[in-house]
């Protein structure tokens, strides 16, 4: 049996997936965004502003409301009563700067997460790209513990692709980028990972499972702010989910500009469920979740 059909029974469960036609989607209306809770006291602004700007971040990108909510596992973090405390305590012990940002940004990711976007990438969207046989540059924004680049790895390994794919992994915190590098997962996040796949490409560990040599080897890991992005027209894919919804409207139109003009022409992007990048930016839907770049 052909790796893409064993990859298929594991992955899919023995459904075949109907092939999925590129065209555009008929656009639905946009929910209005719900309003933002109380902004945050004096004292946790302080405390978040303090640990983003000696992150080199600019914590008035971020919505106030998922902040807010994240303030009190900072402080659990860092075993203190308020934010006042908090900050003081960074401020006199800066190595402890690197827990206090992971408490505060939401840094979650899944394998595969929803199958049938990865399903359109493996059926459709990849064999496409590399039909030609050039080299494809894919990268994943906000990678948190890498996840979801480790699961196109797979696809390209399930395709034996791998080596004409360069997968560049980012994220603002070092902490992800390091635990994304040692490739090692638990088993609560392997339960995403058809059992066949992870019998391939993953080694049990004391820790959980270790992800293969040849997936690691694959990624580039780079801690790094998007906002930092420079790069024009270099990316065959992609993969920027679940950032936007947690940044102010004027941060997420500066975020979607900056990575749609990283695309090339003809380049995909794949987004979260909830988002939306604006119409004017030249993008067509050709999926869900996943758009491609026109001009």
């Amino acid at each position: 049996m052909a790796a893409k059909d064993r990859f298929l029974h594991v992955m899919f469960e023995g459904k075949r997936t109907a092939p999925v036609a590129r065209r555009p989607f008929t656009a639905t209306p946009q929910r209005q965004p719900r309003s933002e809770a109380t902004p945050l006291s004096g004292d946790e602004a302080g405390l978040v502003s303090w640990a983003f700007q000696h992150s080199g971040l600019d914590a008035d990108r971020y919505r106030p409301q998922p902040m807010q909510r994240r303030i009190a596992a900072c402080l659990r973090a860092l075993r203190t009563a308020d934010a006042a405390e908090a900050k003081q305590l960074l401020e006199h012990r800066p190595e402890l700067l690197a827990p206090a940002l992971d408490s505060l940004l939401i840094g979650t990711s899944e394998f595969f997460r929803d199958t049938a976007v990865f399903a359109c990438l493996r059926e459709q969207i990849l064999p496409e790209m590399l039909a030609g046989g050039a080299t494809l540059q894919v990268w994943s924004v906000a990678c948190s513990d890498g996840a979801e680049a480790y699961s196109i790895a797979m696809l390209a390994a399930e395709t034996r692709a791998l080596e004409r794919v360069r997968i560049t992994a980012t994220d603002c915190r070092s902490s992800a980028i390091e635990q994304a590098r040692r490739g090692i997962f638990s088993e609560a996040a392997m339960k995403s990972v058809p059992a066949e796949l992870r019998q391939r490409y993953f080694q049990p560990t004391a820790k959980g499972y270790q992800a293969a040599g040849l997936l690691r080897e694959a990624i580039t890991w780079t801690t790094m702010d998007v906002f930092a992005c420079r790069d024009e027209s270099r990316w065959d894919l992609v993969l920027c989910r679940n950032v936007a919804i947690y940044l102010q409207p004027a941060a997420s139109s500066d975020l979607w500009h900056r990575i749609v003009q990283a695309i090339r022409p003809g380049g995909v992007l794949m987004t979260g469920k909830a988002e939306r990048p604006p119409a004017t930016l030249g993008l067509q839907r050709i999926g869900q979740c996943l758009y491609s770049r026109r001009t």
